[in-house]
């Protein structure tokens, strides 16, 4: 597939950001002072408006070779940034960019959950400033005898930014026992005939058939928080499975809005979250949120999708063992009867492992970082 070349002004920029994915969320972490500039980089090939940029492209490819790193390099000479960031930390050159830059801070934020045997991270010798969920990536990295400048565990950027900028506490009346059921519902999954996509899909019908049977005679409304916008192609195909596999539930469907962060708030505002391993759920579990986690019940799942280490330290309240009804109302019942306090003090070392909030959001260590760095 041909792609078309971006061009770039030649202009000194504090900050270049990495990838137009993601890069607005990171625009929450740059001071107001720092000029910077997002560099496009799939499905197009950037380039800075300038002799000295194709000199230093040809130094880079005589010393690096013919690949990514190379015309990176030669952007980052060119347009001299003080600090590099991306907010897709499953890439290979980012490590390798502050190796060869060591005076200019380059920084990986996570943007989602990682399993073990995660290409990226095989792959990988090395890592720059990377800003982590909790300990569980820290030890992964470890895992792959990678090496990392400085690990911050820090818990989620989007998650951040919504509690301190978006976020409002629910007060109309309530409605009932609220369950948010997190959707990963992948339409290429759903279609394939393969095991492992099989086993996967059948988890989320037997979790559906235990949320009917504990919804009967009870006053409980499932939200679903679904995996795809209103506007996307798989969005009717989700709809479909979850109406059929939750049909005599009191549900509603909550499309998902990206840039209103939609989830958060549906999740944030149920008595109890509910998913398989997804990302959002263990951002809601990191600020204190109650949840159930069923993606450990099938432990040959597991080992097919490599995740046995993403339900290492939960607790075993917030894990389902089986799709015993019985189980899962037991559970519910003791994580309601549990104080918020309690909570979280019983899972602190969960959090901790998972998805670390401390006393600052993720932006604003990472906002003080930078202004620090330009100043």
């Amino acid at each position: 597939m041909l792609r078309k070349l971006e061009a770039i002004d030649k202009t000194n920029f504090d900050v270049l950001i990495v990838d137009h994915v993601g890069s607005e969320w990171l625009e929450h972490c740059i001071p107001e002072k720092c000029n910077w500039y997002t560099l496009k980089v799939r499905g197009v090939i950037p380039f800075v408006k300038s002799f000295s940029f194709f000199y230093y492209v040809i130094a880079c490819v005589i010393k690096y070779g013919v690949n990514s790193v190379s015309l990176l390099s030669a952007i980052i000479l060119d347009l001299k940034p003080r600090v590099v960031i991306t907010f897709i930390d499953n890439n290979t050159f980012m490590g390798r960019l502050q190796e060869i830059f060591p005076d200019v801070l380059v920084i990986s934020v996570q943007n989602g959950m990682r399993r073990e045997g995660d290409p990226t991270i095989a792959t990988c010798s090395s890592f720059p400033n990377y800003f982590g969920f909790g300990e569980h990536m820290l030890h992964m990295i470890k895992s792959y005898n990678c090496s990392v400048v400085k690990y911050y565990p820090v818990g989620s950027l989007k998650l951040g930014i919504f509690l301190s900028s978006i976020y409002r506490k629910k007060t109309e009346k309530k409605r009932g026992f609220v369950i948010c059921f997190i959707s990963q519902y992948v339409p290429e999954i759903a279609k394939s005939s393969d095991r492992k996509s099989v086993k996967y899909m059948e988890s989320f019908r037997r979790m559906c058939e235990v949320l009917v049977h504990f919804s009967k005679n009870k006053d409980v409304i499932i939200d679903v928080a679904m995996r795809s916008e209103l506007v996307s192609a798989g969005y009717q195909e989700e709809l479909n499975f979850f109406r059929e596999s939750l049909d005599s539930c009191n549900v509603v469907f909550h499309a998902n809005e990206h840039s209103q962060m939609h989830s958060y708030q549906k999740g944030l505002d149920a008595d109890l979250v509910l998913g398989f391993h997804s990302t959002l759920l263990y951002e809601l579990f990191g600020v204190g949120k109650k949840v159930i986690l069923f993606g450990q019940v099938d432990p040959e799942l597991v080992s097919m999708l490599g995740c046995k280490s993403m339900f290492d330290n939960m607790p075993n309240e917030c894990l389902l063992n089986s799709w015993s009804f019985e189980e899962f109302r037991a559970k519910v019942e003791l994580l309601t009867s549990m104080s918020d306090r309690n909570y979280f003090n019983e899972t602190q070392r969960a959090r901790k492992y998972h998805m670390k909030f401390g006393d600052k959001y993720p932006h604003q260590v990472i906002y003080n970082l930078i202004k620090e760095k330009c100043e």
